[in-house]
């Protein structure tokens, strides 16, 4: 008897399973991923988010010894939490990075840092954090991100559509055993998107 949820994604003008047959359980691994840009498109390093306590690592025929963070962008920053998700303790890391990144532009102006509501682990302390260093707050409503975050058609949306098409291929292809989808396959995908 199976147990779990196949999620399957549809694309109605295709008519292509874009996710057939990756199946979804509650022993299944998830990934977050944080990613911030500029008005201009300056993209910054973005955060991963990995299941897990710490790194998993996996020992290659050559003896070399990888962890996923070895297949993400160069400058990507790398945190471990189960489940796979944004708390505080990681916003406040994600936070201070973006700071330092992004030093050029709140010492000369006043910039809007806009955030996503939902679930998100914002505290006074973290939007005072902001505050000080010359960055306006603006909270998006939860539930509404559809309407309200261009950049979700614009970039985010592109991303994601390049990564679903590479989780599609891999998962459909017939030479490679859907045991094989790991962590380490995960992230790899996602880089290349």
């Amino acid at each position: 008897m199976a147990t779990g949820v196949h999620k399957v994604v549809v694309n109605p003008k295709a008519g292509l399973s874009l996710s057939r047959g990756l199946a979804v359980t509650k022993a299944s691994e998830h990934i977050t991923v944080g990613a911030a840009d500029t008005a201009s498109g300056r993209a910054y390093a973005p955060i991963f988010v990995l299941p897990g306590t710490e790194a998993k690592y996996r020992e290659l025929a050559d003896g070399e010894i990888e962890t996923p963070a070895g297949y993400l962008p160069q400058g990507a920053t790398v945190f471990y939490r189960d489940p796979a998700g944004v708390d505080s303790a990681i916003m406040l890391n994600w936070i201070n990075s973006y700071l330092e990144e992004t030093a050029d532009l709140w010492r000369s102006v006043k910039t809007l840092v806009v955030f996503y509501g939902y679930a998100s682990p914002l505290s006074l302390h973290l939007l005072t954090r902001l505050v000080e260093n010359n960055m306006l707050v603006h909270v998006l409503p939860s539930h509404s991100s559809h309407n309200t975050q261009a950049l979700d058609v614009a970039v985010f949306g592109l991303m994601k559509g390049a990564n679903k098409s590479r989780v599609s291929s891999y998962v459909n292809n017939p030479a490679i055993a859907r045991a094989n989808f790991t962590i380490f396959t995960a992230c790899e995908l996602i880089a290349s998107a």
